[in-house]
C-alpha cells in the first residue's frame, strides 16, 4: 500500500513537471518574464520530489529496480533538454539583436560610433578638409563626405536621420530629411545639409551632425485587389488629416 501512494506521488510530480515545463516555455514565447524564476524553481523542486520518492520505492522494490531505474533516468534526461530548450529560448528572445556590418573607413577619427549603451543609432560624423570648418551661410545646402563606405547585408537597409542637436542647436537639417543607403550601394556615404536658419553656422571636422540604424528590409509583393466592401473593411473614413489636427 505505501508503494502505491509513494508512486502515485512520483507520478503526480511527473505531471506537475510536465505541466510547469510547459509554463516555462509559454513564458518565454509570451515574454513573460516575471513569472519565469518563480516556475523553474517549483520544476526544480518537483524534480527534486520526483526523485525522492524514486528512491523509495527503489529501498522496497528490487525487482522493478531497473525499470524503475530507467524510467527515472529517462525522465531526467527529458527535463535536462527541456531546461537547455528553455535557456536557448531565453538567450534567442533576450539578447541584444546583432549583425556585421563591413566598413571602410579613411580615418579612426570618423569611425561610426554609439554614445550610449542604449542608445539606437551609430553618430555619423562629417569630414571636412582644410580649413577644419565650414561655414554654413542660410538656406545653403552643402554635400559633405563621411569618410566611410559600408557594405549592407543584402537583406538589410541603412536609415540616416539627423542627430536632435542638428536641428535644435544648429537650425540644419538633411536635405532628403531622411537617407536611405540600399544594400546594393558600395560608394562613400555623404550627407547633404541645409541650413534653414537665419545666421551662418560653423561645421567642424568629425563633428556629429547624422545618426543612422541598420534595420531588416523586407520584400513587399503587391496583391492587386478591386476597390470592394472587403477592401474598405476597417477603413476609418475621411481623407488626409480626418484623424485631428
Amino acid at each position: 500500500m505505501k508503494i502505491k501512494i509513494e508512486l502515485g506521488f512520483a507520478l503526480l510530480f511527473a505531471i506537475n513537471t510536465g505541466i510547469i515545463t510547459l509554463a516555462i516555455c509559454n513564458n518565454i514565447l509570451h515574454h513573460q518574464w516575471i513569472n519565469l524564476p518563480t516556475n523553474i524553481i517549483m520544476l526544480l523542486v518537483s524534480i527534486y520530489f520526483i526523485n525522492y520518492f524514486t528512491r523509495i520505492i527503489f529501498a522496497r522494490t528490487t525487482e522493478k529496480a531497473d525499470l524503475l531505474t530507467e524510467a527515472t533516468e529517462l525522465m531526467v534526461r527529458m527535463t535536462s533538454d527541456m531546461m537547455c530548450y528553455s535557456r536557448k529560448l531565453v538567450a534567442k528572445y533576450t539578447r541584444r539583436p546583432e549583425i556585421q556590418l563591413d566598413i571602410v573607413c579613411d580615418e579612426e577619427k570618423y569611425m561610426p560610433r554609439y554614445a550610449n549603451d542604449t542608445d539606437a543609432c551609430m553618430d555619423l560624423k562629417i569630414k571636412i578638409k582644410e580649413p577644419d570648418c565650414y561655414f554654413l551661410r542660410p538656406n545653403e545646402t552643402q554635400v559633405f563626405s563621411t569618410g566611410i563606405k559600408v557594405s549592407i547585408p543584402d537583406d538589410y537597409m541603412m536609415l540616416i536621420f539627423p542627430r536632435s542637436s542638428t536641428g535644435f542647436k544648429l537650425n540644419c537639417m538633411l536635405t532628403n530629411t531622411t537617407g536611405i543607403i540600399d544594400a546594393g550601394y558600395r560608394d562613400e556615404v555623404k550627407l547633404a545639409i541645409t541650413n534653414f536658419g537665419t545666421e551662418t553656422v560653423c561645421l567642424k571636422d568629425t563633428q556629429r551632425i547624422a545618426q543612422f540604424m541598420v534595420i531588416p528590409r523586407p520584400h513587399v509583393n503587391l496583391n492587386l485587389v478591386c476597390d470592394d466592401e472587403d477592401f474598405r473593411n476597417g477603413d476609418r473614413g475621411g481623407g488626409v488629416g480626418s484623424t485631428g489636427e
